[in-house]
């Protein structure tokens, strides 16, 4: 286990959590950006690269590392999906997504979400990629999300208020007497 809230605080939940998984790690700090020479990069783990807001408040990296073990999945579909999130957070921070997985998509993804190169699943093998860096610039993404998130909720609830009138006229053309006084 990754972290367990201190809200479940019930031994009968966190003992077996423990004799099964190990002891439990705490969250750290914030987002953390590594420095290796010249090289500025992120690792953010397994399923963190889901989360756009996540990988978008980290300072500008040249590059993302994400390690992953996608076994729990067993399914080729949602490993496809996992690596279908990341091409998403490439494309939203315009930063290139290095995934290594010990099962599931170990592949290089490029600032704009496509996928440069990929080893087939389940494949133990090494990928080589030249990584540019200092490229990387803050996208709109990163500095509006939250607006673009606003947007699309308005949207959403713009075209279920125009389906439910668009009902409602409806069934109002289908009455058979069209008498409202009745």
């Amino acid at each position: 286990s990754e972290y367990l809230p201190a809200v479940i605080d019930y031994p009968f939940i966190e003992k077996p959590m423990v004799d099964r998984f190990g002891r439990f790690w705490t969250p750290g700090d914030g987002p953390v950006i590594f420095r290796l020479g010249d090289m500025r990069f992120a690792a953010p783990i397994c399923f963190e690269d889901s989360f756009g807001r996540y990988l978008a408040t980290f300072d500008e990296p040249d590059f993302f590392i994400v390690l992953t073990n996608d076994a729990w999945a067993r399914s080729e579909a949602m490993q496809r999906q996992h690596l279908a999130m990341s091409r998403l957070r490439a494309a939203e921070t315009g930063s290139m997504i290095l995934r290594a997985a010990s099962t599931g998509s170990t592949a290089a993804i490029d600032p704009r979400g496509a996928v440069v190169l990929e080893l087939p699943a389940f494949t133990a093998d090494v990928l080589v990629v030249d990584v540019r860096l200092g490229a990387v610039a803050s996208t709109f993404y990163e500095r509006h999300g939250w607006l673009v998130e606003i947007l699309l909720a308005c949207l959403g609830l713009a075209l279920v208020a125009a389906c439910l009138v668009d009902g409602a006229a409806r069934r109002r053309r289908l009455r058979i007497d069209n008498n409202d006084a009745l």
